[in-house]
């Protein structure tokens, strides 16, 4: 696990998507941002390890898995509409979101933030907020994995994603996938799944 300190802090930099960007794609996840959101970077010792974004997203994930009892789950799609945060294991290149440009004061307003300042002010309210959820830890940096927070009310819904699979979790659903097994988890049980065999565990 990987301990903030202070050497991780927001970057003097702003910025804005100039088109559609999908931040993920896999087979049962995408994240995407629209055109026009506001982008300012995380950076660990002066090296980039994540972003605060602020502006629509949409995430799509297929939550469905097959049981001996039939298909439980879901199709998940939701659109959030504010400040979220992603953040990248392993060497990250400005590359990752090559649609960055340098954003505008009309960039601000029209992404629905006041100026320049109030941008960063929501970006740092959001980050301090995301390091309390956590209690300053996430999984620590590996090649190939990001994570997305979204923060809801006074919670993050958050998906993990590696080379491994990937997790979703918010206060009444999880969801894994690690190679050929899948659990999806309730307010009520947690189902679990393998090479077509699958077994409930009921909380309590």
């Amino acid at each position: 696990m990987l301990r903030v300190n202070q050497c991780i802090r927001l970057g003097s930099e702003l910025y804005k998507t100039t088109q559609e960007t999908a931040l993920l794609r896999s087979s049962k996840c995408m994240i995407t941002v629209k055109r026009g959101t506001l982008v300012v970077n995380i950076l660990k010792k002066g090296k980039l390890m994540g972003y605060v974004f602020y502006g629509k997203a949409k995430l799509c994930l297929d939550a469905i898995i097959e049981t001996s009892e039939g298909a439980l789950g879901k199709a998940i799609t939701k659109e959030f509409n504010g400040p979220f945060i992603m953040l990248m294991g392993g060497e990250v290149k400005q590359a990752v979101l090559s649609t960055v440009s340098s954003a505008t004061n009309d960039d601000f307003t029209k992404a629905g933030c006041k100026n320049a300042q109030n941008f960063v002010e929501i970006a740092s309210n959001t980050w301090k907020k995301f390091l309390r959820h956590v209690e300053g830890h996430w999984p620590e940096n590996e090649k190939n994995m990001r994570m997305f927070a979204f923060p809801q009310n006074d919670i993050f819904e958050i998906v993990l994603s590696s080379r491994d699979g990937i997790v979703y979790a918010t206060t009444n659903t999880v969801y894994i996938l690690k190679g050929d097994i899948q659990a999806l988890g309730g307010s009520r049980e947690i189902m679990v799944t393998r090479c077509g065999k699958s077994v409930s565990i009921k909380y309590g």
